[in-house]
């Protein structure tokens, strides 16, 4: 097989695959007002260039190398003008394309080679070629878009750190263009030439994998960085917000015992001030009898704030918690699980019209060493599961579905574990803690 021969097929052949791994990769990714005219433009670039080299050029070392570099240009030219996103994130991503599709050429090839298809013509295997080459590419595409591509994506954009990730793809994509083509071009000179194609195959193919897989790794990292900071950060509001209630709370226990005070001395008086208005005074300060004690002041603190809402809202809530089991544990824990599991609570038991209904149950105990914890709710809409986790119900903002998540985190935090049931449209959340045992 002549070097023309040989560069043109695999140039026939990269340029079909590349554009539908290119097409693949831009799946996920947020697009232009006009991008399907910059596509078409670009595309039509790539397959005049194509069929005029393959035509007409004549595959010298430094062409061929050309003429994959103009190709990866061409990608990016064509991702730039169709994906809403930077230009750098285009390099990145015309990069994963190319080393996608070389390690998928190269695989094929080196079958072909093995199985000794690479002995016939080109103009002879050219039904083969397509059956042997195509065929797998149909099959391959779906499990590359939804186990790779898409976990590289998120909000339409694709995750780049820093230029360290790209200059890694740069470095492997040259080094792998000119390996192959050497591969090529040795094989076809001289005797040996056979087992250096093999061998520089197979290392390109690595090159390419553990490429790809480092970026797969980076892109995970990346998103469990930002899971952690968002939780870390809706946990210090939730700290704030727990700080301001105690402080208010307290303020409110004072200013209502004192009013309790003189609304008794001023009975004790006698006639100077009519019932009517002392009875009136009294129910305005009944809300210190919704103040729960629970022998744990942070308990004490979150249980009564929720428990004053309810009042407030028609809502029952009946606790039987012993707060000094919870004396383990670290503040910011036991406001991440009470808390959250009471907003959640209360927000689908105020969407429940039926009075009898509007009830939520709060127990905790401790048995055998084991700290149980239990919340019971009516709910009337639809849950969805999501995994382990019921979804939210909220609108997606940046603090969806974080509620269980946090409660999920706290509770793992200590070596226990938590179960969720929904069976008769009865929410019931149950958790069980190693009492006393520390974190792990």
């Amino acid at each position: 097989m002549t070097g023309m021969a040989g560069e043109g097929r695999a140039l026939v052949i990269m340029v079909p695959t590349l554009i539908i791994f290119g097409i693949i990769y831009m799946l996920p990714v947020k697009k232009r007002k006009n991008y399907k005219s910059g596509f078409m433009a670009v595309l039509c670039l790539i397959v005049a260039g194509t069929i005029t080299g393959a035509k007409y050029l004549t595959f010298t070392r430094g062409i061929t190398i050309s003429v994959y570099i103009t190709l990866y240009l061409f990608l990016v030219l064509m991702i730039w003008a169709v994906c809403r996103i930077r230009f750098t994130e285009s390099v990145y991503c015309a990069a994963c394309v190319y080393l996608t599709q070389h390690l998928f050429y190269s695989a094929v090839t080196a079958i072909s080679e093995f199985m000794a298809y690479g002995s016939e013509t080109f103009e002879m295997d050219q039904l083969r070629l397509c059956l042997y080459y195509y065929l797998p590419l149909a099959g391959i595409c779906i499990p590359v878009y939804f186990l790779f591509i898409r976990h590289l994506v998120k909000d339409g954009r694709y995750r780049i750190e820093s230029g360290q990730s790209l200059a890694l793809m740069m470095i492997t994509l040259l080094s792998t263009i000119i390996l192959s083509h050497i591969s090529t071009v040795f094989s076809q000179e001289t005797v040996s030439g056979g087992k250096l194609f093999g061998i520089c195959r197979v290392y390109a193919m690595l090159c390419c994998i553990v490429t790809l897989w480092a970026q797969y790794n980076k892109s995970r990292e990346l998103a469990l960085q930002e899971q952690m900071l968002t939780e870390s950060e809706l946990r210090r509001q939730q700290m704030n917000q727990f700080e301001s209630y105690q402080e208010n709370l307290e303020l409110i226990n004072y200013k209502c015992h004192d009013l309790k005070q003189q609304v008794a001395a001023l009975r004790g008086i006698g006639g100077k001030v009519p019932e009517e208005v002392l009875r009136k005074v009294e129910e305005s300060v009944m809300i210190y009898d919704a103040y729960v004690n629970t022998g744990n002041d942070i308990l004490d603190t979150i249980l009564t704030e929720k428990n004053l809402w309810c009042e407030k809202n028609g809502i029952t809530m009946a606790c039987m918690v012993d707060g000094k089991c919870f004396e383990f544990m670290e503040t910011i824990d036991i406001f991440a699980i009470f808390g959250n599991a009471l907003t959640n609570a209360v927000e689908s038991v105020s969407q429940i019209e039926e009075p009898d209904k509007r009830m939520i149950s709060v127990l905790s105990f401790v048995r055998m060493d084991v700290v149980f914890i239990q919340f019971e709710n009516y709910y009337e809409s639809e849950i969805i599961r999501h995994g382990e986790l019921p979804e939210s119900t909220k609108d997606r903002d940046g603090s969806h579905g974080y509620g269980l998540k946090s409660i999920r985190y706290s509770v793992q935090k200590y070596g226990g574990y938590m179960t969720i049931d929904t069976e008769e449209n009865i929410f019931r959340l149950q958790i069980a803690l190693p009492a006393f045992s520390g974190k792990n």
